[in-house]
């Protein structure tokens, strides 16, 4: 997402309030209807569309005060199910056109906002309309069909706590969203990071690339 990690600036305050980590969908209107911005205190707020000033390098919005204590679902990192019992994986971003949902983004597909039935707690549910699919015909009775066996294979579990990183040490140099450099090869990682890498949609490669 473009818009992940931007600062977003208070002009009354005269400050950087915090950063931009993930949309707010109101799925039934397939809208956004705002962000989640989290603190230089690491603490998450709600921030309504309305209250935006200007949304270009920065955010720009009146005054703190129009931030709202976060208490909204979490967005990213639902599990995507269908409504035939298929695992579709797990939202890692949401292609908005002229501010309506367009497509949700998994690590395994591409979804149509069309095929969206139901967003829950921590899960979305699709429904897909299948064409009838015509098979030929075969005379020889010997000919025989058989059907591969759909072997689900799960990602490993990464771990999302901030303190199984402090102390690590990045392996590599990690980039995030227009090549934003979130940690350096060698580089201990810190609250900072770990936060940078989330706001990112990066604390996978993170997980991976600490020691």
């Amino acid at each position: 997402m473009e818009n992940i990690s931007k600062k977003v600036v208070s002009v009354e305050d005269g400050e950087v309030v915090g950063y931009v980590l993930k949309p707010v969908i109101n799925f039934s209107e397939l809208k956004k209807t705002g962000y989640i911005i989290v603190s230089h205190m690491e603490e998450e707020f709600f921030l309504p569309l309305e209250n935006i000033l200007a949304f270009q390098d920065v955010v720009l919005i009146s005054k703190m005060s129009q931030l709202e204590f976060s208490n909204l679902e979490e967005e990213l990192r639902k599990n995507v199910y269908s409504l035939a019992g298929e695992n579709l994986g797990r939202v890692e971003d949401y292609v908005f056109k002229k501010g309506r949902l367009s497509k949700i983004v998994t690590n395994m597909a591409e979804i149509s906002s069309k095929n969206l039935v139901k967003s829950g707690k921590n899960v979305l549910f699709v429904d897909f309309k299948k064409k009838k699919r015509k098979f030929p015909r075969f005379e020889d009775e010997n000919f025989k069909v058989e059907a591969m066996e759909k072997k689900e294979i799960l990602p490993p579990v990464v771990n999302l706590s901030l303190n199984y990183y402090l102390g690590k040490v990045a392996t590599r140099t990690l980039l995030g969203i227009n090549k934003e450099l979130i940690v350096k090869e060698g580089t201990q990682i810190t609250p900072k990071i770990f936060y940078k890498a989330k706001a990112h949609n990066k604390i996978n490669e993170l997980y991976f690339i600490c020691k």
